[in-house]
């Protein structure tokens, strides 16, 4: 026998309601407007009637005044007999219906169409008209202060426009008054088709709803194995049996070795270059803080300073900087520098000083991550920079564009793009957040000429996350999701096999998928991650190649289902909103990480990949 829930006489699995119940009080996004001559209030309020529910305001001062409020349908909109909603009128005059539409994307809502009828010489979206109810006297007494329920036949609507739309899509909804007014709406619900079968539940969970707050603000940092069915003890002992290959395993599975003679410092090995690189050296020390495992940081961090740093006055364009490459027997291959490498290193040391307390000297985290972050933009090119090369974040445009973005190469013409990887804005706001407080004595003297001038750099550092989300959001292609290697600073590939999906490019959905997850300031970023994890649904969740062109071919030679690209996809689901991205949290549990030569690249972003998605990559902030 099947036992069916119902409410109301319907099945609620036949029917999809959008509510406020989560919402904060006063809280606007994600929820847009329609502008007319003016711009309406939308925003989160409490209940008219009930002080413990939430409703949406909406306050409009005349005509095409609506809200816009995303909606994720899990079937096309054709398959459903109506939409229904609550509305409260609170003031208004005059007789107007209330009007809904549907369209992809909000930029549909154009200024001065909502409500307009096909022959208006105003602007219009008629093609996206759901449908509109009866009409209401707003300054009745049957509809003033009580909420009255509308309904909408759908009825197989024949605008291309609208008829396929399911997930994610926005409607616009709100009466078309000539008048000022205000009234809440609720409840908005979308119910199928009597005939309409459902399909066999899906083996996976369903469809997730990232967040809207940031976990930086919320505390609360989501675990995607567990929210996919896995213990707390499987997800603990599968991070720890990581953390002991790469840290202190056998000769084919360990990164981390302790300086022989010196115990006191440790490197991070690329075995199939025979070689220390700043990127793997910095990577190692974040993975040992958020392991909360301050002995091998500090090591790792030692190692660093004494070994690949440039000091200040060695002249060059790498000095105030790390040497990206250097040999085991710790002399330096090239002096050259790798901005990600500085990137995480600043962020590391900002949570080792906030996690730990800052000690003497290197250990003085807070201070030298400042006077990393000081150097990043304001290197003096009098003290010994005698080519006069740039910094490693741009202080001013280049041909229009790359003011607060870093560099590829702080050095001629390597100064003038960027690598679409090196962009983390998640990590500038950290950098913003942490300068925009008090700052200790200790932490600006002998940096900055005074403790004002290092909290205005919290501006250059706001910037910069702006700027590089609206960068990462012209760099990928509009289709696929992939990114290149390496682009001009408006987003432009560069020519060549660097202008492709090649191994930088990997690291672009993690730093979109953790910034997501910690900040949630940016919508965009859930349509990159379900775009980018449908294409590669399409080449096969499990088996897909790690090399591709921008516009999807795959790259000779790029066949490998690579660790490394599995757990960047995998982070990506952090923004995602797809039942498909489960698929990539099973995939990446599956996959068996890198051994041997080729496990440095692999191994490394396999244990970030495992820290995000196990919700233990976490921002660490002073208190």
């Amino acid at each position: 026998m099947v036992i069916k829930f119902v409410v109301d006489g319907v099945d609620p699995t036949r029917r999809t309601i959008i509510d406020f119940k989560n919402d904060i009080v006063g809280q606007q996004g994600p929820y847009l407007y329609t502008q007319g001559s003016g711009s309406p209030t939308v925003r989160v309020q409490k209940d008219p009637v009930d002080d413990n529910k939430k409703s949406l305001q909406v306050i409009v001062s005349g005509y095409n005044q609506a809200a816009v409020i995303p909606v994720r349908l899990p079937y096309e909109l054709h398959n459903y007999q109506s939409v229904s909603f609550r509305v409260y009128i609170v003031s208004g005059s005059g007789h107007e219906c209330f009007l809904v539409y549907a369209a992809k994307s909000p930029d549909t809502y154009v200024q001065h169409a909502f409500g307009n009828p096909a022959d208006s010489i105003y602007p219009k979206y008629v093609s996206n008209l759901v449908g509109e109810t009866k009409y209401l006297d707003f300054s009745s007494k049957d509809y003033r202060n009580k909420w009255t329920t509308l309904t909408i036949p759908i009825n197989d609507p024949d605008s291309e426009e609208i008829r396929d739309l399911k997930e994610d899509f926005y409607i616009a909804i709100g009466a078309n008054l000539h008048s000022a007014a205000s009234y809440y709406i609720d409840d908005i619900t979308f119910l199928l088709k009597d005939d309409f079968v459902l399909p066999e539940p899906s083996m996976y969970p369903n469809a997730p709803v990232p967040p809207s707050m940031g976990a930086v603000y919320s505390g609360v940092y989501r675990n995607l194995f567990k929210e996919f069915g896995k213990t707390d003890a499987e997800i603990n002992a599968r991070i720890q049996k990581t953390y002991n290959k790469l840290f202190n395993g056998s000769k084919d599975e360990t990164l981390y070795y302790t300086m022989p003679g010196d115990s006191s410092m440790a490197y991070i090995y690329t075995p199939e270059t025979d070689d220390v690189r700043s990127e793997g050296m910095s990577y190692g020390m974040m993975i040992t803080v958020q392991m909360n495992d301050k002995e091998k940081f500090d090591r790792l961090w030692k190692w660093a300073k004494t070994y690949m740093y440039n000091e200040l006055n060695r002249g060059g364009n790498a000095r105030a900087y790390f040497a990206w490459r250097v040999r085991t027997s710790c002399s330096i291959i090239d002096y050259g520098c790798a901005p990600d490498g500085e990137t995480y290193f600043v962020t590391a040391l900002l949570f080792a000083s906030a996690r730990w307390g800052d000690g003497e000297g290197i250990y003085n985290y807070g201070r030298e991550a400042r006077q990393l972050l000081y150097d990043m933009i304001r290197r003096d090119i009098t003290k010994g920079d005698n080519e006069g090369e740039p910094a490693m974040f741009r202080t001013s445009d280049y041909n229009g564009y790359g003011k607060y973005m870093p560099v590829f190469a702080p050095i001629m013409n390597s100064g003038n793009h960027t690598d679409a990887s090196y962009h983390m804005p998640a990590f500038y706001e950290v950098w913003s957040h942490e300068l925009d407080r008090p700052q200790k004595v200790e932490y600006w003297q002998g940096i900055w000429e005074s403790e004002e001038e290092a909290r205005a750099d919290s501006k250059f550092w706001k910037n910069a996350a702006i700027t590089s989300r609206r960068f990462l959001s012209a760099v990928v292609h509009d289709k696929t999701g992939l990114g290149p290697d390496y682009a001009n600073f408006n987003g432009m590939p560069l020519s060549g096999k660097h202008g492709d999906f090649r191994y930088d490019a990997w690291k672009i959905a993690m730093n979109i998928g953790f910034d997501y997850a910690w900040w949630a300031t940016n919508p965009w970023q859930k349509t990159f991650a379900d775009r980018i994890q449908k294409f590669f649904i399409s080449k096969g969740v499990s088996t897909y190649g790690h090399l591709w062109t921008l516009n999807g071919n795959l790259i000779t030679g790029g066949e490998n289902h690579s660790p490394g690209l599995v757990a960047c996809n995998t982070v990506a689901s952090l923004a995602a909103t797809r039942q498909d991205t489960w698929k990539f949290v099973e995939d990446f549990w599956n996959v068996v990480m890198t051994e041997g030569t080729y496990r440095y690249y692999d191994g490394c972003l396999y244990m970030l990949g495992l820290l995000n998605v196990s919700g233990n990559f976490k921002a660490y902030l002073a208190k």
